[in-house]
């Protein structure tokens, strides 16, 4: 990890900023490899998406519902 002053970072943010994505990829493409993580694929109709897991109860969103009643 480096280290970098504040004005350097404000005067050079994009290739700062373009490094910590690289580096991001890096990492997931490692994990995806490993068979840790799966990454999402994007669809030409909705964007991105996830993969799916089989649904076992009640969704979150009607719990938290539930639970502030």
């Amino acid at each position: 990890m480096s280290t970098v002053s504040t004005r350097v970072l404000k005067d050079q943010l994009s290739s700062y900023r373009q490094r910590a994505e690289g580096t991001e990829q890096q990492r997931l493409a490692e994990l995806e490899s490993r068979g840790l993580v799966t990454l999402p694929c994007q669809t030409e109709r909705n964007g991105f998406q996830g993969p799916a897991f089989p649904s076992r109860g009640k969704p979150a969103s009607e719990m938290v519902s539930e639970d502030r009643r």
